[in-house]
């Protein structure tokens, strides 16, 4: 079977969690399901809306037969939709909230809600999950991870400069090992 996106899991729960992050989710959980032969992905999180109300969003996508194409339509989705309104600043008329308004079909009704786990806090992952090195990498993984990220996150290139220091204590701590 010819998968439709060929990246990996790791790396779209990487840029699912940016996007929920983005979008100010305060929690999410992911869930398989088999539908109609196919492997479904539920992606459920929880964000605050604009009447500081926490409501529970449960996004299911279930086009492809494998469920890592799945996942990653759906963490497009969202991601494209961040992007539409906060980076092209489009807006719905009349509306307070562009995301909430176009979320508002993918929310659950108090009655069919389910306890999900927290968003991961970002400053208590470890050095190498931060870098997305293996525990034990040597120097120059080490460096050649920190060089790519600080690539992209540097605030000279209008990277965010919260995840350019935390990528920058995570090499340093990384690398204190070897001093």
């Amino acid at each position: 079977m010819t998968r439709r996106f060929t990246n990996r899991q790791e790396t779209a729960l990487k840029g699912l969690r940016t996007t929920l992050d983005k979008l100010g989710a305060k929690q999410f959980e992911i869930k398989q399901q088999f539908k109609d032969g196919k492997e479904a992905v539920a992606i459920m999180f929880t964000m605050v809306g604009s009447d500081k109300v926490l409501r529970e969003y449960r996004f299911i996508c279930d086009n492809y037969p494998d469920q890592q194409d799945n996942f990653r339509a759906a963490q497009y989705t969202l991601q494209h939709w961040w992007s539409i309104i906060y980076d092209y600043k489009v807006r719905i008329e009349g509306q307070k909230s562009s995301i909430e308004t176009l979320l508002s079909a993918f929310r659950v009704l108090p009655s069919q809600q389910v306890l999900i786990k927290a968003l991961p806090d970002p400053d208590k992952r470890e050095p190498n999950e931060i870098l997305g090195v293996a525990f034990d990498a040597n120097r120059d993984e080490i460096n050649r991870a920190f060089r790519e990220l600080a690539q992209k996150h540097h605030p000279d290139h209008n990277g965010d400069s919260e995840t350019f220091q935390r990528i920058m204590k995570a090499k340093d701590e990384m690398l204190s090992r070897f001093a």
